[in-house]
């Protein structure tokens, strides 16, 4: 099996089982460009809202899942998993003023 057959099956799998752990998948998506920054470009990526960082690291940590967290473990050298707090954008209630707190450290 190679990477991206690896790759296939990961995303498959965890973006099915992402919902039970507390994740929301937003966005799958494969690298295009890289236009400014230093960090290495990752081929492919899932983004996905967490319900808390206890969710997020359940379903990393999570027993059941470990086949499938190591095939994505074999399917890239470089894998990354970062938490960001954030504000819906496109909520109707949206105001400006809710982006500010996240601005400061």
């Amino acid at each position: 099996m190679d990477y991206l057959d690896q790759a296939e099956k990961y995303f498959r799998f965890a973006i099915e089982k992402m919902p039970a752990h507390g994740g929301r998948p937003i966005v799958m998506g494969r690298f295009r460009a890289s236009h400014t920054g230093d960090m290495a470009p990752r081929q492919f990526y899932v983004l996905a809202e967490w319900e808390s960082e206890e969710a997020f690291k359940s379903f990393g940590d999570n027993a059941a899942l470990t086949r499938a967290h190591s095939d994505r473990e074999s399917s890239t050298s470089s894998t990354i998993r970062h938490l960001f707090d954030g504000v819906n954008l496109t909520d109707p209630a949206f105001r400006f003023d809710d982006v500010l707190p996240l601005l400061r450290p």
